[in-house]
């Protein structure tokens, strides 16, 4: 298991308390709206807390790897709008 130690949750915390603003950016720019876009960023920043690797990348390369999380839950969001979307809507 490499030998490395778990990364301390309240290092966690504080990193992505750092990000969350430009994790939100992101999100909204994307979706415009407050709440998707809220939504997407609680889920990206859970997958990035869960992996302690990405805790130990440089600070560019966290953004990086922020970046990329974040935009496939905001796509992710935008699929399951587009896909409710293209229900078949009833006659009038």
């Amino acid at each position: 298991m490499g030998g490395e130690t778990a990364v301390h949750p309240a290092q966690k915390r504080e990193t992505l308390r750092q990000l969350e603003t430009y994790a939100y950016q992101i999100a909204y720019y994307l979706l415009r709206d407050e709440d998707k876009a809220v939504a997407a960023v609680t889920s990206a920043l859970i997958d990035v807390y869960l992996d302690d690797a990405f805790f130990r990348r440089s600070p560019a390369d966290m953004r990086r790897s922020l970046k990329r999380t974040v935009l496939k839950h905001s796509l992710r969001a935008l699929h399951r709008e587009a896909q409710r979307g293209r229900a078949p809507q009833p006659s009038s």
